[in-house]
């Protein structure tokens, strides 16, 4: 929060400051020669305020998602040393290299971007008046545009979200079949079934993969 207000401010002022910038060189602003100077001093300060706060932003919420990346790997550790054997044989290894190297970092990489949630209403709250003060009524039909997209960007989510979950199990199934390939090595290759294996992981790659691009298309 130190440094989300900063940011926000120097955000909404930069265009204010360019407008008043734009109207001095025009001549329309009817303010002293020094108003030029003093607005591009504000604008530089802005620039720099913007920069400095989203970079402390970023770096307190990457601490803040690495730590509860690393607490979530040794509960997800701790839990697999505390469970009964029976329960342990429904879990592949595949399924636990997944949650730690996968999921857990997740949760670092949506730290990094928490501070959107106090930030973007602000500024769109903030926007919303200062576009209002200039333009007036086309406002609402510039806003109402928006607000139709959030459906839109509601079903890429939730399409997002199934080709995510198709790419986990294929993650799953490979790192599995490397798994049995690694600890079988010396079996598979008494019988031949080396161009068999390589089969089946590249099959299943391919599968991950093509999950991926369309999850990246969206």
């Amino acid at each position: 929060m130190l440094f989300v207000l900063p940011l926000s401010i120097s955000r909404i002022a930069q265009p204010l400051l360019v407008r008043q910038i734009i109207l001095y060189i025009k001549d329309e602003s009817g303010l002293p020669a020094y108003s030029g100077y003093l607005y591009s001093v504000a604008l530089f300060i802005a620039v720099i305020v913007q920069a400095s706060g989203q970079r402390q932003i970023i770096f307190r919420n990457t601490r803040v998602g690495m730590r509860i990346s690393n607490a979530l790997s040794s509960t997800i550790y701790k839990h697999l040393l505390t469970i009964n054997t029976a329960a342990l044989h429904k879990t592949t290894a595949a399924q636990t290299i997944n949650l730690v190297a996968n999921d857990a970092n997740k949760f670092a990489e949506l730290s990094m971007f928490m501070h959107v949630l106090l930030t973007v209403p602000l500024e769109a709250f903030s926007t919303f008046g200062l576009v209002w003060w200039t333009i007036g009524l086309p406002t609402l039909f510039g806003y109402a545009v928006l607000l139709l997209l959030i459906p839109i960007q509601f079903m890429f989510s939730k399409k997002f979200g199934r080709y995510r979950k198709a790419t986990m199990a294929c993650t799953d199934k490979r790192v599995q079949a490397i798994n049995e390939l690694v600890n079988g090595c010396q079996i598979i290759k008494m019988y031949n079934w080396e161009k068999a294996m390589e089969q089946r992981v590249l099959e299943t790659r391919q599968q991950e993969l093509s999950n991926v691009r369309k999850a990246s298309s969206l």
